[in-house]
């Protein structure tokens, strides 16, 4: 009985090894495809980061653009500073109030 004993627990410890080692591929499996899947990320923030610099120095430049823009206009006479605080009513000083535009500030 010894003998059989003995054999019966060389296959369980061999079963055992068996279930043990899937378990271990499995595991090992998921931990390449959770890194995969970080590394995907990470590339996407770093692309997502480049973009938002970018747009972010695009807008710095127009928004400094548009202050001389601005700057351009009310010291040109042409428009009145309210224009440039949201009265749209201001746009245009009449020919009384104001020095005539130079022709390349002129509308067609």
């Amino acid at each position: 009985m010894a003998a059989e004993e003995v054999l019966q627990t060389v296959d369980h410890y061999k079963t055992e090894i068996e279930r043990l080692t899937k378990e271990l591929t499995e595991t090992t499996h998921e931990k390449i495809q959770a890194a995969e899947y970080g590394l995907v990320v990470l590339e996407e923030k770093l692309t997502l980061k480049q973009q938002y610099d970018e747009l972010e120095a695009e807008y710095d430049s127009l928004k400094q653009e548009l202050e001389q823009l601005k700057e351009l206009f009310l010291s040109s006479g042409c428009l009145r500073k309210t224009t440039l605080l949201g009265d749209p009513a201001a746009l245009i000083l009449p020919r009384s109030e104001a020095e005539p535009c130079p022709s390349h500030l002129r509308s067609p």
